[in-house]
């Protein structure tokens, strides 16, 4: 009855409907629930935020598997004109199916994802709920993954283009088109990118993957021997190529101390707005990760009160070194799987029969305990490093103020 007179009923207060959809999630799993759920969404005389807010609980619901009551609602929705309905139809879909999507919705998807005139985001979310096996990335479609890894795209963009590419099988061909699209990368996507390119000993890969890397300004984030060790694969003569890279990040490494004392100096005239904007930039996706209040993501730790903890140089050595120290939960993990990925990320969620990993600022991977053959402490913060490399000095100095502001 309280289901039914809230979903009756127009609700314009945000804070209301957040409300009723968290309400919805948490028993989404009633039989009789979802039934309503489907009509009120079927109804188009229902108030349009709250059948929005349906799509929002049907993704949220955290149910294996989509059901039967909901399946023909999501599948109107997916050719929606409507593209809020259609958008969130996709983002539900998506997360319902899982791994196990069927055919008549794999199709679905990629039908949406190859029409050019939908926006990026329903695009890119609609390829990442094709299984890897299933997918077929014409020229088109590989053009339009590697566009999206640029650092100038939103974040959440960036980590679909690369989960699709991590999972797919590649031949030679796409794999070298994806090293002509590395060097605007950022660092969080470049890191999730090599693991892929570890996977090929094909020297001709290895030759052009290092002329890219030369070219990238996030690649001297990479950890220098991780990144020895992927490159060992193409053979001694693509490593005897990367020897100067190798060589720069060294240098490079060695010589982030004496910036960080720099950037120390210029908080002195820092500044707490331009900090602020920093924080929200698209580029450094802070707000992707860490939250501020009622603001922001959750992989990172909460940064709410950090300034009361956290003076200015604990917080610049966190952003210059993330991988030196790790917050307590927020240790990363290596998952080495039975088919031969290596996934490195933070555990959100265990129980006995599945492992819930947060791989980076958007892609969260739910893994089943029988298909893990070996986890260990990782040593490598999934937080990026290199974010040197995307702001000058005194934007770093102004982040460090406005962090440092938070009390």
């Amino acid at each position: 009855p309280f289901f039914r007179k809230a979903l009756s009923e127009p609700i314009r207060d945000p804070a209301t409907l957040l409300t009723l959809t968290t309400r919805l999630t948490n028993f989404a799993s009633d039989a009789e629930l979802q039934e309503l759920m489907a009509d009120v969404l079927n109804n188009n005389n229902a108030p349009r935020a709250t059948r929005l807010r349906l799509l929002d609980a049907f993704g949220a619901s955290r149910l294996k598997g989509i059901p039967a009551s909901w399946r023909k609602s999501l599948e109107e929705n997916l050719h929606s004109d409507d593209e809020a309905f259609r958008t969130r139809a996709v983002a539900a879909a998506k997360t319902l199916a899982g791994s196990n999507p069927d055919r008549k919705l794999v199709r679905a998807f990629r039908s949406i994802a190859t029409t050019p005139t939908l926006p990026a985001s329903v695009r890119l979310d609609a390829l990442a709920g094709i299984p890897g096996k299933q997918q077929v990335l014409d020229p088109p479609l590989l053009d339009f993954l590697c566009m999206h890894l640029s650092a100038s795209h939103p974040v959440r963009l960036r980590s679909l283009a690369v989960d699709v590419l991590t999972r797919v099988p590649l031949d030679q061909e796409q794999l070298l088109r994806i090293t002509q699209a590395l060097p605007p990368t950022g660092p969080m996507e470049l890191s999730r990118l090599m693991e892929r390119f570890a996977k090929s000993q094909d020297p001709l890969i290895g030759q052009r993957l290092v002329e890219s890397l030369e070219k990238c300004r996030a690649s001297t984030a990479l950890p220098l021997e991780q990144l020895k060790q992927q490159l060992t694969g193409f053979g001694t003569q693509v490593l005897q190529q990367a020897q100067p890279l190798l060589a720069r990040i060294q240098t490079e490494n060695q010589e982030k101390a004496q910036k960080l004392e720099a950037v120390l100096k210029l908080t002195a005239n820092g500044d707490i707005r331009r900090g602020q904007r920093v924080f929200h930039n698209q580029k450094t996706a802070c707000v992707a990760c860490h939250q501020l209040g009622y603001l922001g993501g959750r992989v990172g730790p909460d940064l709410t009160r950090i300034g009361g903890i956290r003076n200015e140089r604990d917080l610049l050595e966190a952003i210059l070194f993330p991988s030196i120290s790790f917050v307590r939960s927020y240790e990363p993990v290596t998952i080495v799987t039975v088919d031969g990925r290596v996934l490195n990320g933070v555990i959100r969620d265990e129980t006995d029969n599945e492992v819930t990993l947060q791989l980076d600022a958007q892609k969260v991977l739910r893994l089943p305990t029988d298909e893990i053959e070996r986890r260990q402490p990782g040593t490598v913060s999934i937080m990026p490093a290199g974010l040197d490399k995307q702001l000058t000095p005194q934007q770093l100095a102004d982040l460090v103020v406005f962090l440092r502001d938070r009390k």
